[in-house]
């Protein structure tokens, strides 16, 4: 019974469809990590047990704080980091974190979401809603100079913008 649970458990950390990594919590030193992990990364599971967690991360000043305070608070949820796959692009997480013990030791146990395309999409938001600021502020500039008169109204027509044309001419 204890085989087949054991087995079970391998399983589901083998087959999740978040990245699992186990980390050692001394020394920031991957102790494990699923079949995710290493796809979404791009690092073959001989290469990446071993290997420090500074060497993925974007921030290792942030990673070393973030390890800091899950010390202290044995669980940290839902925060967002920038990492590296093997390639050097750049992939986000949203991350959650425990303390486990593994193995006789102390360990952290990390399932890290792909957020990249969200935040991809959250920058191409952001472009293009500055795009569109200096585009209305553009036509704002070019309102007020126009020589004609410009006046916009409510559905009443009670009147909620005139330029200085229509102010000149009225």
């Amino acid at each position: 019974d204890a085989l087949r649970q054991v087995e079970e458990y391998r399983n589901l950390f083998k087959l999740a469809n978040d990245s699992i990594l186990i980390i050692d919590a001394a020394n920031g030193t991957v102790l494990d990590v699923n079949d995710k992990a290493c796809e979404t990364y791009g690092i073959a599971r001989n290469e990446f047990v071993g290997r420090n967690l500074n060497e993925i991360v974007e921030d290792p000043a942030a990673a070393e704080q973030q390890l800091k305070k899950l010390r202290v608070e044995d669980k940290l949820d839902h925060f967002e980091v920038l990492q590296t796959r093997a390639d050097g692009s750049p992939i986000y997480f949203l991350i959650n974190t425990t303390v486990i013990e593994y193995q006789g030791r102390q360990a952290i146990l990390s399932v890290n979401r792909d957020i990249t395309e969200r935040k991809r999409a959250e920058q191409e938001k952001d472009k293009l809603q500055a795009e569109r600021d200096q585009l209305l502020e553009q036509l704002q500039q070019q309102i007020d100079v126009m020589p004609t008169a410009f006046v916009l109204t409510d559905e009443t027509y009670g009147i909620t913008y005139w330029n200085p044309a229509a102010e000149r001419i009225f």
